[in-house]
């Protein structure tokens, strides 16, 4: 019996070998005939094979933005193989928009006859189209061919992801005011990064600036862009410097726009005392003139010119607790 070895690469192999059948004495141990014949193997054809692709696989990607994967194409016979794809939904993928890398001209390829070849394929969806196709690939060496078909789904992407910022109580005339949040983008690409102000007599837009906090080294673009991977989050800081003297209430929104313009924006409220706490006499200054006339409402009198605004607990009362503030901060304690 003769077991040729299995799956042996044919080019530069020599397809015959001479195989001795002797007969020898057993007693003697003596040859006593000997007889040479040519064994020749004929070569099969060994079919392509598609490694890295699993049959009925699904991938997902999202409205406006490629897909790219490699898979790796066998053929032990070293020959040259002709790779088609096929698109179930012209509409969403057209064949046009699917790309081989590593394909010649005539969309061939001669994989090495031990390792293959691995090539690089990338679709792109149609422009804001959604749904999903199925992709086939034929690998045919002119005589067999090997075929596998998956998925591909075009999601409608979710908008990128504001972490939620409260409510933000500072005084009149408080400056470089910094609020931290973070972004999440689930498929990455370019976000643009922008801040608006409801009340910009308080607020303007132009008194409030971007940076990026982490990752370290990166930074927006002048029109307030940047690139993201998918699920990386990048953590701003908002610096906010009211007007002079001004003092009110604003809403101040951030957006995070990706390429398929969307956004869920992020809101949080900005309170601009009119008096500092413990200003009892509204004078822009906390001082012991403050601290006597807040005295003399605890004992029952109505000193001119005190305004409960400069409470420090929100009850719109002066007494002892802004008494103990206003000694606590001009002691340096506060």
């Amino acid at each position: 019996t003769i077991d040729p070895p299995q799956d042996v690469p044919w080019e530069g192999i020599d397809e015959t070998t001479t195989i001795t059948v002797s007969a020898v004495t057993k007693l003697t141990n003596s040859f006593t005939h000997e007889e040479d014949f040519v064994l020749r193997v004929n070569p099969i054809n060994d079919p392509p094979i598609i490694q890295g692709i699993t049959e009925g696989e699904e991938k997902d990607t999202f409205v406006n933005v490629p897909l790219s994967f490699s898979f790796t194409l066998i053929d032990v016979d070293g020959e040259p193989v002709g790779v088609t794809v096929t698109s179930s939904n012209e509409t969403l993928i057209p064949v046009d928009n699917i790309d081989i890398d590593g394909l010649d001209n005539q969309n061939t390829v001669s994989p090495d006859p031990v390792i293959g070849a691995t090539l690089i394929m990338t679709i792109t969806p149609e422009q804001n189209r959604n749904g999903f196709s199925t992709i086939t690939i034929t690998a045919d060496d002119g005589i067999s061919e090997d075929t596998v078909s998956f998925i591909v789904n075009v999601n409608i992407s979710g908008c990128p992801i504001i972490t939620n910022v409260d409510d933000l109580t500072v005084n009149r005339n408080d400056q470089d005011i910094p609020v931290f949040f973070s972004v999440t983008d689930e498929e990455g690409g370019i976000l643009t990064i922008d801040t608006t102000s409801s009340n910009t007599g308080l607020l303007p837009d132009s008194g409030m600036s971007l940076s990026v906090v982490s990752p370290a080294g990166e930074s927006l673009g002048a029109d307030g862009t940047i690139f993201t991977e998918p699920n990386e989050t990048f953590m701003f800081s908002l610096t906010m410097n009211p007007n002079t003297s001004a003092f009110g209430e604003t809403t101040v929104t951030i957006t995070a726009v990706d390429e398929s313009q969307k956004s869920c924006p992020e809101t949080f409220r900005l309170t601009v005392r009119e008096v500092l706490p413990g200003d009892v006499n509204n004078d822009g200054t906390v001082n012991l003139t403050d601290a006597i006339l807040a005295l003399q409402v605890l004992s029952g009198l109505t000193p001119a010119g005190v305004t409960a605004k400069a409470d420090v607990n929100g009850d719109l009362r002066i007494g002892l607790e802004e008494v103990v503030y206003i000694m606590q901060y001009v002691a340096e304690l506060r």
